[in-house]
């Protein structure tokens, strides 16, 4: 039975300075364990089920009560949760009664009614399959308190997926004890949807050519930059070649004394081939220099267009 102290397990005290059970006529003690502790008779709720659940706060203390089984809730049914609730000689803090689900949690807080019973409810729409547990308590975070709270006749009825039973209910007692009352609608997790939409389409594609038209003309640009680098290198050969050739420095001979007409013939001709050979070397090496600024000037004419095109 929900309102027998075996059913709830302890998670939540500040100290030690508490006592958490279950009365009942039925075993003789309730009378003593009251008077003991100097608490009055709570009054059941419900003559057939003269058992409560109590929390007692000898010094300022947050204690909490947790079910020890789970509820299961079928996807698509209606629920009501319920307890009644009544405090003794709490001034403050007051108790709480919380329903958690899915990491959620709904709370009734700082309930104080020492002079009888007020009956709490949530009402659940499940609209999809999950557990659900209950807790019990006295004081909170905030607020630590002493005294005693009583919880009687805690119920989960369902209502299977009888939603006009489920909304005249709510309506009913929304009307006299608004503030006593929960709508809680436990939302089907929806599923990620894989489908794409033709305006996604068109935005990835966008992306995605924008993507591409960065990587393009980052790409023509670093083509450009090789080219360059590889036309200065070209001129820088032929400047240089032409330094070398035409700086070759030619040390005078002293004309012997007995004077040989060949060898003199022989030096000019060598003299005049070097002078042809460096002439065909720069030729050739300008030719060389023409037939790469042509290819370059082409490929920049190419390069621009494909910019040109990317940009439009």
């Amino acid at each position: 039975m929900a309102d027998s102290i075996d059913n709830w397990k302890i998670t939540e005290s500040k100290n030690d300075q508490y006592i958490v059970g279950s009365t009942s006529t039925e075993d003789g003690k309730f009378d003593e364990i009251l008077s003991f502790y100097g608490i009055s008779n709570p009054s059941y709720i419900d003559s057939n089920n003269k058992d409560v659940v109590y929390i007692y706060n000898e010094a300022n203390n947050h204690v909490e009560l947790t079910n020890r089984q789970s509820t299961s809730l079928t996807a698509g049914n209606y629920y009501i949760v319920s307890v009644n609730v009544r405090t003794q000689d709490v001034l403050e803090g007051g108790a709480t009664f919380k329903i958690v689900y899915n990491e959620e949690s709904e709370i009734f807080e700082n309930i104080i009614s020492n002079s009888s019973y007020s009956k709490y409810y949530f009402f659940i729409n499940a609209e999809e399959a999950t557990t659900l547990d209950l807790i019990l308590g006295l004081g909170n975070e905030e607020t630590e308190t002493i005294g005693t709270a009583f919880f009687d006749f805690l119920e989960i009825q369902s209502l299977g997926t009888d939603k006009t039973t489920f909304d005249t209910t709510y309506e009913n007692i929304t009307t006299n004890h608004s503030d006593n009352v929960k709508m809680v609608e436990i939302v089907a997790t929806e599923a990620e949807d894989d489908t794409t939409t033709d305006e996604d389409a068109d935005h990835d594609h966008d992306h995605d050519h924008d993507h591409d038209h960065e990587h393009d003309t980052s790409s023509i640009w670093i083509a450009v930059s090789s080219s360059i680098t590889a036309v200065a290198l070209i001129v820088a050969l032929v400047g240089f070649a032409i330094r070398k050739i035409s700086g070759k420095k030619h040390t005078k001979t002293k004309v012997a004394t007995n004077y040989d007409r060949r060898k003199t013939l022989d030096k000019d001709m060598d003299k005049r081939e070097r002078i042809e050979l460096r002439k065909v070397m720069i030729e050739d090496l300008k030719k060389n220099l023409q037939e790469e600024q042509t290819k370059f000037n082409e490929y920049k004419a190419n390069i621009d267009k494909q910019i040109e095109e990317l940009n439009n």
